[in-house]
């Protein structure tokens, strides 16, 4: 599976074997955050506005490739 794309809790619990509250509770001790990232509208509208200026000529994919590397997936 490559990194970025999102999966069910339940589905890879699945996929691993195990149930998915043993997953949620190897999550949560190993403190890996598997939920979206909480930033608002007005927040989001800010960055791709100034991404916009950046790049003006850039494209949907290469936005979304920006906004990934800095930590937040869109879907």
């Amino acid at each position: 599976m490559a990194p970025g794309h999102r999966i069910s809790i339940s589905k890879l619990a699945r996929l691993l074997g195990i149930h998915r509250n043993t997953l949620r509770y190897y999550l949560k001790k190993y403190e890996i955050d598997y939920q979206h990232t909480s930033i608002t509208d007005s927040e989001l509208d800010l960055l791709i506005n100034y991404f916009c200026h950046l790049k003006p000529q850039s494209g949907v994919c290469y936005l979304a490739g920006s906004l990934s590397r800095h930590g937040l997936h869109i879907q």
